[in-house]
């Protein structure tokens, strides 16, 4: 038989023995579903207390959390492009820039080789990165705002309880999942 080890009015521990050591040693026989952590008061058992709601920390992980499933969509984008495009996006933006104007490159253009490498014309190559520039900059914009909502929406003390909390995070995935269908054709 199972018996409670009280200690402070709360189960402490759990020992398997006989009534008679259970009763010298002033353990009560734990009933099925009863455990460490019980409150035993007058002999009976009581629920545990419950653990104190954290508000801030609560606020805080659900911040990270939107954070981080925006920044999945972000990288969902990113990830699609060929490896050099983001790391020379603002080198390609630029001679794209220059092309579609009429202008003329420079001999350290990277456009051109790129344009080779893909057997398409420089214009039309230019014309594709430009496209993905101004797609790479909605969803960074997207992003910053997303952040700048979910920071400001999440740090707001009012949320207070965890119903509160999770219905904004829930708010903010819709928002979050709306904008990446707006501009990624649904990639959230």
């Amino acid at each position: 038989m199972a018996y409670g080890i009280v200690q402070n009015g709360v189960v402490a521990n759990a020992a398997e023995a006989t009534s008679d050591f259970a009763a010298s040693q002033g353990w009560p026989e734990l009933p099925a579903g009863i455990g460490i952590g019980w409150r035993y008061e007058d002999g009976e058992f009581l629920p545990p207390e419950p653990e104190p709601f954290d508000a801030p920390a609560a606020r805080a992980e659900a911040l990270a959390t939107a954070i981080a499933y925006g920044n999945r969509i972000t990288q969902g984008e990113i990830n699609q492009w060929a490896g050099v495009e983001p790391f020379s996006w603002t080198q390609q933006r630029d001679e794209a820039k220059i092309v579609r104007d009429g202008g003329t490159l420079g001999e350290d253009a990277i456009l051109p080789g790129l344009a080779d490498d893909k057997g398409i014309t420089l214009e039309a190559y230019a014309d594709d990165v430009w496209t993905n520039a101004m797609r790479y900059q909605s969803v960074l914009r997207a992003a910053v705002y997303l952040r700048r909502t979910a920071t400001n929406t999440l740090t707001d003390e009012s949320l207070d309880t965890p119903e509160k909390i999770a219905e904004a995070v829930a708010a903010l995935t819709v928002e979050a999942d709306a904008l990446a269908a707006q501009l990624l054709g649904g990639q959230g």
